[in-house]
């Protein structure tokens, strides 16, 4: 069982390589977006802004994050008494479509 497991492993790093042209090296400093990190990207009480949104997205960007799984989490502590708008109204509806048009 070991064997047929290395082998498989061995087969799909070699298969890889001849996929990649053989520039292995060059294409682990400079990965395909879909083959970059993805991230959590935290709402905190939906304390967001759009000019938030974009900061949030150009350093994500700049740091080679292809793709994110918006979080939008409420916390009830009095650390955050601001809020920014509830989930689900029309002005969180508007920043989220903001996001997702600087997304794709």
């Amino acid at each position: 069982m070991k064997k047929s497991a290395l082998f498989l492993a061995l087969a799909l790093v070699v298969s890889s390589y001849l996929h990649a042209g053989g520039n292995l090296a060059q294409q682990f400093q400079n990965p395909p977006v879909e083959a970059r990190a993805g991230v959590y990207w935290w709402w905190v009480n939906a304390f967001v802004d759009k000019a938030g949104i974009m900061n949030d997205l150009e350093q994500l960007k700049a740091k080679g994050v292809s793709s994110v799984l918006l979080v939008n989490s409420s916390q009830h502590a009095d650390a955050f008494r601001e809020n920014g708008p509830a989930f689900l109204s029309p002005e969180w509806r508007e920043l989220y479509r903001h996001a997702l048009r600087r997304i794709c």
